[in-house]
């Protein structure tokens, strides 16, 4: 049987706490600590120095003045504490790590299984997007709350700033990666004779969905654009020239995007790995699968007709 003291019984959360070990056998609450003392089955004290009880572990959803005490206390007497409180500053989350030597500590921004999911998905969405987006977090709170940022929203912060730091440019492609070879340029399974140049990682994510392109990659990180202020020396070339030197790459092909920037990267980049002896190509234009000729713009019509195969 685990007996459980509640710091801040007698609140919102410490009631619902109550009601749900009263449902138990194998735990039970043994006593509470709240502003209002009261006697009853359960003890109240206004501190967890003035309750007379054993127990095994402490929970606390108070607040972070009333938290720091129940670290100290915890500390002290090696209790177990689960902290449930939010809003802590830089002193007591400190105090925290340094209690943590000495007892058990959990703790956690919110305790709801759907809230700890969507930060599990918020990290792996911010290390899929990688290091191109702005991700902000907006929030509502209900008047009952305290706290602003709240909890919560921190620990999303602090998931996708962690999947941030994590990342870094793969030695080979330049795609994002958390190793310093990414999984595709480190598998035995891919075609290493034939190097596939995007604008940026998603395009990568596009051409893998197809389940039909079997090369590398190699990640541009942008366009020339003069009327942006872009040029060659601002985009991964060098590191795509030094990647067609040892005699590996039979074919590179322009995947950029078919606009005027798009056009003008894969015109120069051909121009600069024509003298090396490798096949480079475009991506074929034309039509969209189930679109209709009405709506087409007359380039894209000339596109298709200029690549157009024999059936």
């Amino acid at each position: 049987m685990t007996r459980i003291i509640i710091q801040g019984i007698n609140g919102r959360m410490g009631k619902v706490l109550c009601e749900l070990i009263d449902q138990r056998n194998d735990c039970r609450v043994v006593g509470g600590v709240d502003i209002t003392p009261q006697s009853g089955a359960i003890p109240v004290a206004a501190s967890l120095e003035e309750l007379n009880v054993q127990a095994d572990v402490l929970i606390d959803f108070s607040s972070p003045a009333a938290t720091r005490n129940a670290l100290r206390f915890c500390a002290q007497n090696a209790l177990p504490c689960v902290i449930c409180t939010t809003g802590l500053d830089a002193d007591t989350e400190a105090l925290l790590a340094d209690a943590s030597t000495r007892c058990a500590v959990f703790k956690s921004a919110n305790m709801s299984m759907g809230i700890n999911l969507l930060a599990q998905l918020a990290q792996q969405a911010a290390a899929a997007l990688g290091l191109d987006y702005d991700i902000e977090i907006i929030e509502k709170h209900h008047n009952k709350k305290i706290d602003a940022p709240s909890g919560t929203a921190k620990m999303l912060a602090r998931a996708i700033e962690e999947a941030h730091t994590k990342l870094h440019r793969c030695r080979i492609c330049q795609d994002y990666t958390e190793n310093e070879i990414c999984r595709i340029c480190s598998s035995p399974k891919r075609d290493t004779s034939v190097i596939c140049v995007v604008e940026s990682p998603r395009d990568i994510t596009a051409f893998e969905r197809t389940r039909e392109y079997n090369g590398l990659y190699h990640v541009l990180h942008g366009l020339i654009s003069p009327m942006d202020g872009i040029g060659a020396d601002q985009l991964c070339v060098k590191e795509l020239l030094a990647r067609l030197t040892d005699g590996t790459v039979k074919e590179v092909i322009m995947a950029t995007n078919p606009t005027v920037e798009g056009e003008a990267t894969a015109m120069y980049l051909a121009k600069l790995i024509k003298p090396l002896g490798i096949k480079t190509t475009r991506l074929a234009y034309g039509l969209p699968v189930g679109s209709s000729l009405e709506y087409a713009d007359e380039t894209t019509l000339y596109k298709a007709l200029s690549g157009r195969g024999e059936l």
